[in-house]
């Protein structure tokens, strides 16, 4: 089930955005930038019905070098919180909200990809580029785990 048919963003809210640089990179040296995506759906608590509430939380780990010799360049997290609103279909309820919720993960990661592209530009990365969608999206995990590396840049 894709629940980006039944339901609709209705907010999101900012909770974390954290950035280091811990080493400057090397001019002949390109910059990998490994993306970890990981959603969880948050309980049903006080909303009314047809609401649910997910937590989104991106981290990406950019290195330079040999993989056996890898120097670790920067980390960056972003966390939000997303509420959606069902609008259209069957009721939805909570336990396949839960099993379903990585399907959102597609609307969502351009939102926290923006953010950590904001980012990497305030710390004077920006010829690190972050691949623009999800390539490796398994959309049955309860915990979506999503891997992409970025492209390399010099």
């Amino acid at each position: 089930m894709n629940l980006m048919d039944h339901l609709v963003l209705s907010g999101t809210q900012l909770l974390l955005l954290r950035a280091e640089l811990l080493h400057a990179p090397l001019p002949d040296q390109s910059v990998q930038a490994k993306v970890e995506l990981k959603l969880r759906p948050e309980p049903k608590g006080a909303r009314q019905r047809g609401q649910f509430s997910i937590y989104a939380q991106a981290s990406v780990n950019g290195k330079m070098g040999d993989p056996g010799q890898s120097l670790e360049v920067f980390r960056l997290e972003v966390h939000l919180a997303a509420a959606y609103q069902q609008e259209m279909g069957e009721a939805i309820g909570d336990e396949a909200f839960a099993q379903y919720h990585a399907s959102l993960a597609r609307q969502l990661y351009p939102l926290l990809q923006a953010k950590l592209t904001d980012l990497l530009a305030q710390l004077g990365l920006g010829s690190v580029h972050l691949p623009p969608d999800l390539t490796h999206l398994n959309q049955e995990s309860p915990d979506t785990r999503t891997a992409a590396q970025g492209q390399s840049v010099h």
